[in-house]
């Protein structure tokens, strides 16, 4: 797929997701959107970190940054469909992947975990369609499975399982499958 291809269906992914399904209800939620506008300056960087154009890409992050308060560090990688429903406070580390139709809420942390400032780091890989509550913070390797859902407040550092709900300080999996 020709990479601007790219771009244009995770956008259109995304703003679908997002309950914007024309050219002019797109361009409203950009403007007047916070969490659709970091959605979409995301894709911006996103396709110029993949053309190579890593510079570009910061300056974006940076704009980004400024415009919605969200730090969507370059390097991190969602799938189709992300949602940003209120981006103030997110921080979203540069190893970070997450699959298709994530979502995000407000003060959200998804980074790496390395008290001591040694060793390689570490970041979070969010399966498809999890839901990362406000103030949750997921932290490490940890891998959270497909359909899971981060309870705000939460402080993530073991794996979660699918299908599950993981909340508290350290979080633990209060509740499993809806379809088992």
């Amino acid at each position: 797929m020709h990479r601007p291809s790219i771009f244009r269906a995770n956008v259109r992914a995304d703003l679908a997701r997002a309950g914007l399904t024309t050219f002019s209800a797109g361009v409203w939620g950009f403007l007047v959107r916070p969490g659709i506008r970091a959605v979409i300056l995301y894709r911006g960087q996103e396709a110029l970190q993949r053309s190579g154009l890593r510079r570009p890409a910061e300056v974006v992050a940076a704009i980004n940054a400024l415009l919605t308060r969200a730090e969507l560090v370059v390097g991190a990688r969602f799938g189709p469909g992300l949602v940003i429903r209120h981006p103030y406070g997110i921080v979203v580390g540069a190893g970070v992947t997450a699959g298709v139709d994530c979502t995000l809420l407000q003060n959200t942390t998804l980074g790496e975990k390395r008290a001591d400032g040694g060793g390689e780091p570490a970041y979070p890989r969010l399966g498809d369609r999890v839901t990362v509550g406000a103030g949750a913070c997921v932290l490490g390797g940890v891998k959270i499975g497909d359909d899971s859902h981060i309870g705000a407040g939460a402080v993530v550092v073991h794996d979660v399982p699918a299908r599950s709900v993981a909340v508290g300080q350290p979080a633990r999996v209060t509740a499993r499958s809806w379809d088992e």
